[in-house]
């Protein structure tokens, strides 16, 4: 049943997402003793409670036997996770244990997470295998205000912003031992226009320092449905100011193949910033296609070639692209030990499928910066949009 409705939940026009919530709320309050469920190759077997008591992947050889204990309130205080992995050669034993503890209302104050190897004869929490705890920290109107986790060496605190009952803003910020002293690590905001998510800004910070973000855009129909998602990173641009380049756009149809221009409907007046012109006529298969209002697009000036950022066929790499960066890339021996991270690359794919304008949009080290470039520059033909 399950199944079916998820597959209903796809098609438009179908109220199923209701019907598709009822539907896991009943099973997860059902009172069914030896409730089973397979998901893939994972079988898990419940109790009474709808706690998972068994659980077996036929497809890693394991299985883990859970036990729980309660608090005098019924509360779940603890549960220890038995795992068996077998092998052609070896039977391996981890004994994980998380132990809960509640505040006043209710609410998860403190989760301590225990995990042990080859040993599950002692209780691993006496022996301070302490592998990660999470505390909750809420306002007065009962929102989570902030949750900290923290291991043995690292501590991570993500802080929470709320506008109209929704989450408009979070920080993530990072400490190391011994001093445990907080650094921004990166903050994201989010921007609603009726109800549903119109825009988000991730900014990445490296010793208080904005060294780059992406940003995200998402237009709606008149029916609620998404119907385009664009995204955009910024760079420094010679450390004076922030360059903004369109990476990614999504478009989503919901006609049948010969209608594609179902997604591009009008865009509410609060959404007019960017205007995307909705096509009468579909362009030939071996034309791009090209809208003259959007920014996003460039075309070249004078009797030069058009380049376009955005088309209907995006141009490929003849093969497996990360096999071929895996076996050509040249690791630096400068920074071989001491660096690692992405290099942000943008290129020009001519109509012959060569490879032009190589540049870095986001710079990680000279070294590493110099060997992507050479890295794109050695690529062979790639089948043009």
């Amino acid at each position: 049943i399950l199944q079916k409705m998820q597959q209903e939940r796809k098609e438009p026009g179908k109220d199923a997402e209701l019907a598709f919530k009822k539907m896991t709320d009943s099973l997860a309050k059902a009172p069914l003793k030896g409730f089973s469920r397979i998901t893939d190759s994972i079988r898990t077997l419940f109790d009474s409670d709808n706690n998972p008591v068994f659980q077996e992947n036929n497809s890693r050889g394991q299985k883990a036997w859970f036990r729980y204990r309660f608090s005098k309130d019924g509360q779940p205080a603890a549960m220890t996770k038995v795992i068996e992995h077998k092998s052609p050669s070896i039977v391996v034993y981890r004994l994980e244990e998380q132990h809960a503890a509640y505040d006043s209302a209710g609410r998860i104050s403190v989760l301590r997470g225990f995990q042990s190897n080859n040993d599950t004869t002692v209780d691993i929490s006496s022996l301070q295998y302490l592998a990660r705890e999470q505390r909750n920290y809420y306002d007065k109107e009962g929102a989570m205000d902030s949750v900290v986790y923290k291991d043995t060496y690292v501590k991570v605190k993500h802080d929470f912003s709320y506008e109209d009952g929704r989450q408009s803003a979070m920080t993530i910020l990072k400490a190391k031992s011994p001093d445990w002293i907080y650094d921004t690590m990166s903050h994201t905001e989010y921007k609603f226009w009726d109800g549903r998510l119109t825009g988000m800004k991730l900014d990445f910070y490296f010793r208080k320092k904005l060294t780059g973000y992406n940003r995200w855009e998402y237009w709606y129909n008149d029916a609620g449905y998404p119907v385009e998602a664009l995204m955009y990173i910024g760079d420094m641009d010679r450390d004076i100011a922030y360059r903004e380049t369109p990476l990614e756009q999504h478009l989503f149809f919901y006609g049948g193949a010969d209608d594609r221009q179902t997604a591009l409907r009008r865009r509410p007046a609060e959404q007019q910033r960017r205007t995307v012109p909705t096509q009468t006529e579909q362009a030939p298969a071996e034309e791009p296609v090209y809208h003259p209002s959007d920014p996003l697009q460039k075309k070249a000036t004078g009797s030069g070639p058009e380049i376009f950022t955005f088309v209907e066929e995006m141009p490929e790499f003849p093969g497996d692209l990360l096999q071929y960066i895996r076996t050509h890339f040249r690791y630096p021996e400068a920074v071989k030990d001491t660096v690692e991270g992405k290099v942000f690359m943008r290129f020009i794919v001519q109509a012959d499928g060569s490879i032009t304008n190589v540049e870095v949009v986001r710079k990680l080290e000279p070294h590493l910066d110099e060997e992507a470039i050479r890295l794109v520059k050695s690529m062979p033909r790639w089948r043009p949009g």
